[in-house]
């Protein structure tokens, strides 16, 4: 997934990767404006579960930068996220 975001000019680093501790059961998140990505390090239970968040919110980084997702608009919020349930099924 990283080699698809440097394709269309993003990058994963430790300057948009935090991990910090969070509030409720909340285990990372993508936030749009800046492109960074938080993973929640109360919270990821394993290595397998910490990969399994990056991915999900790189594929966010990688829909933000290639189709220029308006996270405001439900519908594509939606899309993006119906597409991580599909391939979380396959």
């Amino acid at each position: 997934m990283a080699d698809n975001i440097r394709k269309v000019n993003g990058h994963v680093s430790k300057d948009n990767v935090h991990c910090v501790r969070c509030v409720g059961n909340m285990t990372g998140g993508f936030i749009p404006e800046d492109g960074s990505i938080v993973l929640c390090q109360n919270q990821l239970r394993s290595k397998g579960h910490c990969e399994d968040n990056m991915a999900h919110e790189m594929v966010h980084a990688f829909d933000r930068l290639r189709f220029n997702t308006d996270w405001s608009n439900l519908r594509h919020h939606a899309c993006t996220e119906v597409c991580l349930q599909f391939l979380s099924l396959s």
